[in-house]
This record gives structure tokens, C-alpha cells and sequence, in this order.
């Protein structure tokens, strides 16, 4: 790989991830423009980028829910123990209310979210490859993201704090994360789209999407890892383009997180839901063309 088309897609890995459209479309897109498939550690390099970029943007929040998961799982044990006691007799003894903050609400929702999604990861690992290297499974994603972005186009979203979101809503950031494994579907878009329908403004459903996408990237990359360490070896000039592309992805990501407040308040999700009609539409003409 040149190093001209590792910065190109380094740049379109870095930008189109943290968008409310599809970063593995563009690059499906990208691939049969050049007409050749990147190669799997090229593709490792890049979502490592990534992930790094909004872990160093999102590092402030990331601890804090960390140290909220240990005070939770302390409560609980607690709330074990009250139990416990209130089996003896000690009916005095009230139980504590672990999920009593926004950050609490936060681990709550991250940790449901994931279950739905990562038990089908798991089931559908065997046909993962042929799912994601069709063009036209590709676009169809990209229409049902144009789909639900243009839905959630039409709340207008308040200030319900994490904390507010009823337990019956919080199902539908499982669902989010359920849509974005197929091929062509945005994750942040879904889950950006799912903060907007449980009720919070575009600045923290923007910012709950990050979060919540983290886990899963965390495991696709971790098994993106396994199946790239089954293949040969891959030539010296191949790392170094690799390492390129992680490193511009990166660099792409930070100042892309940094303005995506702004960027999602002041645009309507419409203009992200045409754009990613036009590339579902691309995605067609391409897959019409080469018959990928």
C-alpha cells in the first residue's frame, strides 16, 4: 500500500467515524474506487487510531465512570449484606440506591447496551467476512441509517439529563447497537439517534453515542486482532503505511471530537441523512459496475 492512499484513507477513517455516517462504508466504497481490498492489519492500524482518539478525548468522562462502576459494585455488595441483615430481622435497614447519578445512569446504560449486540457479534463471527465485504449489503445500510437519521430529525430533543432516562427507554440503545453491526449502518449515527428518542439535546446524545460505542469497538478490534495474527506476515513497507494511517486517523479523530459539539448542534440530521443516501446510492452504481 502507498503511502498517499494510507493518509486518504486515514483521513476518511478518522473524520467519517465520529459522524453520524458509516466510516466502514467509505472505506468499502474507498477500496473498490482503487479497485483493490485493504489489507486486514491496514484495517487494524486504522480502527486503533480511532479508538485511541476518543479515548484521549473522552479520558476525563472514561475515569469517572470507571470510579462510578467501583462505587456501584460496592453498593451492591452492601445492598447484599442489607439483605442479608433485613433476612435476620433488621427490617430498620434501608437498601442503598446504586443508580442515583448521571455517571451511575451512564454505566447502567453502557453495560446494558452492549449484551444484545456483543451475543450477536459472537453468533454471526463465522459469517462476519462475507457480510462485510458485500458492496450491496453496504448501501442498504447506508439507506437505513439516511432512514433513521431522517426520523430523528423530527425531535428536537431536550434537556433530560442521563440520569432521567426511564429503564423502558433504555432498551432502545440496545437496539442502536443491534442495527450498527450491519454492514453500512453508522454506529454513532444509531446511537446519536437513540439519545435524540430517549429525550436528551444533541450535545450529550452525541456524547453518550462515544461512550457507548466504546466497548464494542474495544472487542471488534480485539478480534479484528486475532484474525489478522492468522495470516502471513505481512511486508516491512505495509507496517510503516499502517502505521501512517493509525497515526492521521488519530490525528483526524482529535480535532474532529473536539468540534463535533458544534458541528451536530448547528447541522440538521437530514444533511447527514442525504449524504448517506447519495453514498448508498454510490455504493449501487459501484457494486452494479464491479459486481462486489
Amino acid at each position: 500500500m502507498d503511502w498517499i492512499r494510507a493518509i486518504i484513507l486515514g483521513i476518511l477513517q478518522g473524520l467519517t467515524e465520529f459522524l453520524p455516517v458509516s466510516s466502514s462504508a467509505h472505506l468499502k466504497i474507498a477500496d473498490t474506487f482503487f479497485g483493490s481490498r485493504t489489507e486486514v492489519w491496514f484495517e487494524v492500524f486504522l480502527h486503533a487510531g480511532t479508538l485511541c482518539a476518543v479515548l484521549f478525548a473522552l479520558k476525563s468522562d472514561l475515569i469517572r465512570l470507571f470510579v462510578e462502576a467501583l462505587k456501584m459494585a460496592g453498593d451492591l455488595f452492601r445492598n447484599l449484606r442489607i439483605m442479608i441483615r433485613r433476612d435476620r430481622g433488621e427490617t430498620d435497614i434501608r437498601y442503598l440506591h446504586v443508580v442515583r447519578t448521571n455517571h451511575r445512569k451512564l454505566v447502567m446504560i453502557i453495560l446494558i447496551s452492549q449484551i444484545p449486540a456483543g451475543a450477536a457479534g459472537f453468533l454471526l463471527r463465522k459469517q462476519a467476512d462475507g457480510l462485510y465485504g458485500s458492496l450491496l449489503l453496504t448501501a442498504l445500510g447506508l439507506f437505513l441509517t439516511a432512514i433513521v437519521l431522517l426520523v430523528s430529525d423530527q425531535i428536537s430533543g431536550n434537556d433530560t439529563l442521563p440520569k432521567d432516562i426511564p429503564d423502558s427507554k433504555a432498551w432502545i440503545f440496545a437496539l442502536a447497537q443491534l442495527l450498527a453491526l450491519v454492514p453500512g449502518v453508522s454506529q454513532t449515527g444509531m446511537l446519536l439517534a437513540a439519545g435524540l428518542f430517549a429525550g436528551l439535546n444533541k450535545r450529550n446524545a452525541v456524547r453518550l453515542a462515544y461512550l457507548i460505542s466504546l466497548p464494542l469497538q474495544f472487542g471488534a478490534l480485539i478480534c479484528e486482532i486475532i484474525y489478522a495474527a492468522s495470516h502471513p506476515e505481512i511486508p516491512a513497507e505495509t507496517i510503516l503505511a499502517s502505521l501512517l494511517g493509525m497515526l492521521t486517523a488519530f490525528l483526524a479523530g482529535v480535532l474532529l471530537i473536539r468540534r463535533i459539539y458544534r458541528l451536530i448542534r448547528h447541522r440538521h440530521m437530514r444533511v447527514f441523512a442525504f449524504y448517506s443516501a447519495l453514498l448508498g446510492i454510490a455504493g449501487l452504481i459501484l457494486h452494479f459496475l464491479y459486481r462486489v
